[in-house]
């Protein structure tokens, strides 16, 4: 239980230190006095979401202490175990925030991380706001408020469709390799398919586009080729061609020969260009016998470059790229293909989880269902103590995709409520009011105060909307959830407040130059004072006193 809470530097508040005690304590004060203060303190050194708004106006940090009696707390010393803190009959836990954003966590003045400290927290503490209701307001969050209450039954067969399912999803995983989905997987090998046969189909050829190019330009000149090759032939083997001068001129020279070495040489070379231009008039000729233009070629060849463009362009630069991306291609497709055949054995093992699953899934589902029953009734019975004696209550079951493979099984749960009578059963949100939805949060706390460990519930405020017998009703309930639990309420209900074991009054003062937030333990005349001006009177008016010793000699 909390036995001691130490604040400093939180809001109004400079240095304050509250004693708990077992049973029932309460705090009241005036509308302002610093009630929420030191619940803004609880929350901070529970581990809760805080901000440097909450520092003391001229101060450099907050810091709030908490002390808890755990002298038999299996769950909090396996926590302390693990993270190397002592086990200890007292355990305190400290936080400190400081202006630039600083967050100390300790636990037994050992410096621990703000998830350690809430985890820790959330067993030795549950705190219900004025506002916490909103979470019985989810629907997505009934299934687990009916689990807590099923205990270690529900626990222990969740363990196994928890197991299930992870060792379903990791399958999935490896089946997938990397892939969201199997159409995801299969939409890949599809694409790895396309790209191999698109460039295998080709029969690409390492040189070849350079070769088209070449071969493009020569189609392009066609007929200036053929004119020239023509012309350079007829003027070599014409009527007046330049072979039969050269044949002349060597004549004539051959003819003084004789007379000169130099008219020899000049005879040879004579004939050596003869032989030379005969030669070439050959070669032109082949050239024009075999000169093939063929207009429809310039358009397979514009198109076969714009192939080998087109496929250089999406899988590289040049066709030794595009070859390579191909076999990369083929290593990714082959990778596939047998990891395939491995899914083959997956898809069995799969097969079996699910048949588990589902077989698992439905033993939860029986015991939710029994558990649910119980729960109606107990809730009802508290419902009913509370005022609410037409309400109607229940839990609507439905069923979650068969594909889902949740860790809590294929069970929705919804609660369904009927305040009055006469009115359909419908969701919570849709049928309660403010102060319907505190009664009905209470009946839950006191139904669920059986069924876990928790030893300190905190309630702030939430007898909102309500009075006469229903705050009678309300303070009873907590009175007895205050037999197995410590329980710490702030209330503006004298009814609540008078049947209190331990009443603190929050007070706040201001001298003029400063406003700071006091708490002070009452006696029991000074309980029954508090509880008279509660009531609207004055701690000096005799019937205001006399109401309040009333409401005190009930508990």
């Amino acid at each position: 239980m909390l036995s001691k809470l130490y604040i400093e530097n939180v809001a109004l508040i400079n240095k304050l230190e509250i004693d708990f005690e077992k049973g029932f304590n309460v705090l009241t004060g005036e509308t302002g006095a610093g009630k929420s203060i030191i619940i803004d303190a609880v929350n901070l050194v529970l581990g809760e979401r805080a901000t440097k708004e909450l520092i003391k106006t001229g101060a450099d940090k907050a810091k709030v202490v908490a002390v808890f009696d755990v002298l038999k707390n299996d769950a909090v010393n396996a926590i302390l175990e693990e993270t190397g803190i002592e086990c200890e009959d007292e355990l305190i836990l400290s936080r400190e925030l400081s202006m630039q954003g600083k967050n100390v966590c300790r636990i037994n003045s050992a410096p621990v991380t703000l998830a350690v400290l809430k985890k820790v927290s959330d067993i030795l503490v549950d705190i219900h706001g004025q506002h916490e209701h909103q979470k019985l307001m989810d629907e997505d969050s009934h299934i687990y408020f009916l689990d807590a209450f099923g205990g270690k039954e529900i626990a222990k067969q969740k363990e196994k469709t928890e197991y299930l399912s992870k060792r379903y999803h990791e399958i999935r995983k490896k089946m997938l390799s990397g892939f969201m989905s199997e159409a995801e997987r299969e939409r890949e090998l599809d694409i790895l398919s396309f790209r191999i046969n698109e460039i295998e189909s080709a029969a690409l050829r390492i040189g070849e586009d350079e070769e088209l190019k070449e071969e493009r330009k020569l189609l392009n000149n066609a007929e200036k080729i053929m004119n020239a090759i023509e012309s350079a032939y007829y003027m070599l083997a014409g009527d007046k061609d330049a072979l039969s001068a050269l044949s002349m001129a060597a004549s004539e020279m051959s003819s003084v020969s004789e007379f000169s070495k130099e008219y020899e040489q000049m005879t040879e070379k004579l004939n050596d260009v003869y032989y030379a231009a005969e030669d070439i008039k050959e070669e032109l000729r082949d050239m024009k016998l075999n000169f093939d233009f063929d207009p429809s070629r310039i358009d397979e060849v514009e198109q076969r470059i714009d192939l080998l463009s087109t496929l250089k362009r999406k899988y590289g630069g040049s066709i030794e790229s595009v070859l390579e991306y191909k076999k990369e291609c083929e290593k990714e497709l082959d990778a596939l293909l047998k990891s395939s055949q491995e899914n083959e054995k997956y898809m069995g093992e799969l097969a079996d989880i699910k048949t588990e699953y589902a077989k698992e899934s439905a033993i939860l589902s029986d015991i939710r269902k029994s558990v649910a029953k119980e729960l109606e009734t107990r809730l009802l019975k508290e419902l009913s103590e509370l005022g609410m004696e037409k309400a109607r209550f229940e839990v609507a079951f439905s069923q979650k995709c068969e594909e889902a493979f949740d860790e809590n099984g294929m069970d929705n749960a919804v609660f369904m409520l009927s305040a009055n009578s006469g009115e359909a059963l419908k969701g919570l949100a849709y049928v309660a009011s403010g102060g319907e939805m505190s009664r009905i949060m209470l009946s839950f706390k006191t139904v669920f105060a059986d069924n876990d460990d928790i030893e300190t519930m905190i309630f702030d405020e939430i007898d909102t909307g309500i009075s006469g017998k229903v705050a009678d009703a309300v303070g009873e309930k907590m009175k007895k959830i205050a037999k197995k639990r410590q329980v710490i309420c702030v209330t503006h209900l004298p009814q609540i407040a008078a049947l209190s074991e331990n009443h603190h009054e929050v007070i706040k003062k201001d001298d003029g130059e400063k406003t700071v937030v006091e708490v002070k333990l009452l006696d029991e005349d000074g309980a029954v004072k508090a509880i008279a001006k509660m009531l609207g009177g004055s701690e000096f008016e005799e019937t205001a006193l006399e109401h309040a010793r009333q409401l005190v000699s009930k508990k």
